[in-house]
Order: structure tokens, then C-alpha cells, then sequence
């Protein structure tokens, strides 16, 4: 194992999949500049149970607890009825919230599944991204059917789910203390202009919590190598039995946790760069400031020190940086004549796909720095 600090850069959202919503899960203070979480049994504390019906009743009018309380118990604040405070980056727009995963100490944090999922999304992009005849023949093997599938280039880059290679990635949850309600700005391109649009509504607005940037923690990490995958093999009669060794290259020339991270890093850099080329092509007021903060954060990746080492995760990563980004063929250096016909590319004329979110001064949310003690 190795001990790696892991940072937030930007702002961080990894769902929990829970909407917290106004006057049933929260209580929001513009003026304040927070929301509180509701704590039922600290509700329950000054309603009393002769009160209950009148609390459901307001919970389905969609009433300000406080003013019930107010009415059953006297003058109260919406602190002394919440769990946690949450501040707010500019105004609430939406009153659904996306909230952020939290371990059962309360904490918000990135789950080691997360970071891990992220790394496994680099590493397949790395091997698709080379000139292996072997690699680029098990993705033709996907699209055979009309619905692709990416179970024969990952079968072959890491095996079957009960002998996978990816065992030996191996991370941990990252904990933090620190949370932000930040308003998320969706940008759609529609013809030849971007705006402020989704699903035919003007200038949405997403509230999403987040981790904060400046905010850090020591994990450890434990990375494939040589050593590790052939002495699993040879204990392994089954993997032996098939053709799993021809397969193992895929971490055997990875000689120590540095060199992966600096593998991953560059793949980073390369998704943030190839995201900023399309997107310069059609720049306007629009995603300006989108741009300007993409470029500095690349510039930043390019001048990092030796220890460090940046990739992106969770939500708003776009689609050139999630697990199906794969199926964006144009960083394949040798198509065969099958994704050729298949690259989405070939069919749409403009960019695509055609959705970027990120904070209002343009900021990209999911950035993330390891570095290596």
C-alpha cells in the first residue's frame, strides 16, 4: 500500500441519490445565506405527539416548519431545529437540491468505489487510445449487435468479474467536512449558439452540493503491477487454463504507483485538452468563461510538481470524461472500417454531444489531486 493526499481542486459532487427539498428536508435563509437540514426528532422534540397531524399537514402544503413551531412552542430559529447548516454560493434558485453522499458519521466524502470507477475509465481510454490489433479487435466485438456492448473489450482487458485484474486497484474512501450548496449552470448548443437551456427551459439552474475545494485527505492506494498479477496467475489454474496471461500487459508494464498515476494524469489531460478544442471551435459568450477556467486548470496540470498527479470525478464530467466516452472514436488512431461506421461523429456534423455543466464564473466541477508520499 501507498499513502497518497488526495485534494479537491473544484468543486466535488458525488450523488447520493437523494433530493433534499424545502420545508420537508430543509429550511433555506436567504438573508443568511444557508440552508438547515431538518432534524425530525428535534421537531418532534417541540411539536409534541398531539401535533403530528399538523406537521404532515404542513409538510404536504409545503410550510415553514418554524412558523408551526412558532405557533405550538413559542419563538424559535431554524438552527436550533436542524441537524447541519449548509451555506450557499449566491442564490438558491431551485428549491430541489442534489445532495452529496455522506458516510454514517455525517461526512461528506468521495467513496473509494468513485475513485476507483474513474481510474478503470482512464485506463480502458489509455488502451483503446494505443495501436494493439487485439485491443481494437475486442472493440469491434462490442458493436456486433445493434445495442453496443462494452463486455468484450473489458473481458479482455481485465477479465471475467471473478478473476478481474481491477482487484488489485485497490483505494479508499476519501473523507471530508466541508459541504457547499453551489448553483450549476446547464449549457446546451443549439444550432450554431449555446445557451442557457435544457429540455426546452430557459436558464436552469441546478443546485447541487458539494465538497469544497482546499480541502484534503490521506488514503491509501494499492496498484497493480508485475509482481502481484503473475503470482496471482500462477495460483489461479483457472486463469491459466485460458488466455488471461496474453492479457496482463495491461498493468505488467506498470513498474510502480508513480508511473500509473502519471499514465492516468496525462489521460486526464488529454480528455480536458481534446473537451477545450471542440469546444474553441464554437466558442461564445456563452461558455467563455468555461474555456478560460478549463485552460487554466490544464495549464495548472502542466506545471504540476513530480508527486502530483490530477484526474476528475463524480458528477458534471461531461460526456468525453465518463465511461461511455469510449464510444468517442476519434482519439482511435487505427479505426477499422466498423467504428468507422459507427463513430457518432460521422453522423453529426456539429459538436457532440452538446451539454457542459459548470458553476456560474465557469468553473468545472469534479477536479481532483493525488499526491504521492
Amino acid at each position: 500500500m501507498t499513502k497518497i493526499q488526495i485534494e479537491t481542486i473544484t468543486p466535488v459532487h458525488i450523488g447520493s441519490g437523494q433530493k433534499l427539498y424545502e420545508n420537508l428536508d430543509y429550511l433555506y435563509d436567504e438573508k443568511a445565506q444557508k440552508i438547515y437540514i431538518i432534524d425530525p426528532q428535534k421537531v418532534y422534540h417541540y411539536i409534541g405527539e398531539n401535533n403530528i397531524d399538523r406537521w404532515v399537514d404542513a409538510i404536504e402544503d409545503s410550510t415553514n416548519i418554524v412558523n408551526l413551531i412558532k405557533g405550538i412552542s413559542g419563538s424559535i430559529s431554524p438552527k436550533e431545529i436542524a441537524s447541519r447548516e449548509i451555506p450557499v454560493v449566491g442564490k438558491l434558485y431551485q428549491k430541489e437540491i442534489k445532495s452529496n453522499i455522506r458516510n454514517g458519521m455525517g461526512k461528506p466524502y468521495i467513496p473509494g468505489s468513485s475513485l476507483k470507477g474513474a481510474l478503470r475509465t482512464l485506463i480502458v481510454r489509455k488502451s483503446i487510445a494505443g495501436k494493439d490489433t487485439h485491443v481494437l479487435k475486442k472493440l469491434d466485438e462490442c458493436f456486433e449487435s445493434d445495442k453496443p456492448k462494452d463486455a468484450p473489450l473489458l473481458d479482455y482487458l481485465f477479465n471475467k468479474t471473478q478473476n478481474n485484474l481491477m482487484k488489485f486497484l485497490r483505494i479508499y474512501d476519501a473523507h471530508f467536512e466541508n459541504t457547499q450548496i453551489y448553483s450549476v449552470q446547464i449549457a446546451n448548443k443549439h444550432g450554431s449558439e449555446w445557451k442557457y437551456q435544457i429540455k426546452g427551459r430557459p436558464n436552469v439552474m441546478q443546485p447541487i452540493e458539494c465538497i469544497t475545494p482546499k480541502q484534503s485527505y490521506l488514503v491509501d492506494l494499492q496498484t497493480p503491477n508485475e509482481i502481484t498479477a503473475y503470482k496471482y496467475l500462477k495460483n489461479n489454474e483457472l486463469l491459466l487454463k485460458g488466455n488471461y496471461p496474453d492479457n496482463v500487459n495491461v498493468f505488467s508494464k506498470i513498474e510502480n504507483t508513480e508511473t500509473f498515476l502519471q499514465i492516468m494524469h496525462d489521460q486526464t489531460i488529454k480528455i480536458c485538452k481534446k473537451d477545450y478544442e471542440q469546444l474553441d471551435k464554437n466558442r461564445d459568450s456563452t461558455i467563455e468563461k468555461y474555456l478560460d477556467k478549463l485552460n487554466d486548470l490544464i495549464h495548472k496540470m502542466n506545471n504540476k510538481k513530480p508527486n502530483e498527479f490530477y484526474i476528475r470525478v463524480g458528477f458534471g464530467l461531461g460526456y468525453i470524461g465518463m465511461t461511455g466516452g469510449w464510444l468517442d472514436f476519434s482519439f482511435i488512431e487505427n479505426k477499422s472500417d466498423k467504428i468507422k461506421k459507427i463513430d457518432p461523429r460521422a453522423h453529426y456534423k456539429d459538436i457532440y454531444p452538446k451539454t457542459r455543466r459548470y458553476l456560474s464564473d465557469g468553473t468545472p466541477l469534479g477536479f481532483v489531486k493525488f499526491t504521492l508520499f
